[in-house]
């Protein structure tokens, strides 16, 4: 049976569901301009890590950091990036022992992003 109240009604709520099918775009990538190793985190390291952390550091010229555990690298950083990360965004990392200036909020910042984009070489 007809309704001219039902059949109005649709008239207007049809288009809207159709919007509502649509949703929204997806948000943007946030790792799409993410901070590389190359472009990024190496000058980090340079200047904040390699004082101890240098396959050319032996010994007492090491300060306390454990052989092996070397940055010079991606792949030698890769078996710690987690580690490396959270030393570095925290502040644990140089020690205020070490002679080296620690991270700035920007460079902690800047791990902290690497290390969320999967840290890309």
């Amino acid at each position: 049976m007809y309704s001219p109240g039902v059949r109005s009604w649709t008239i207007y709520i049809t288009p809207l569901l159709f919007l509502a099918a649509c949703g929204e775009d997806p948000a943007p990538d946030p790792c799409v301009d993410a901070p590389t190793y190359t472009n990024d985190i190496a000058g980090i390291v340079e200047v904040r890590c390699l004082d101890c952390h240098s396959t050319s550091k032996v010994g007492p010229a090491r300060q306390g950091a454990p052989e092996g555990l070397n940055y010079n690298t991606y792949d030698l950083t890769q078996p710690n990036f987690l580690a490396f990360s959270n030393a570095l965004t925290s502040g644990r990392m140089p020690p205020p022992s070490g002679g080296v200036p620690g991270t700035t909020p920007f460079e902690r910042d800047v791990v902290d992003e690497w290390q969320r984009c999967g840290n890309p070489r």
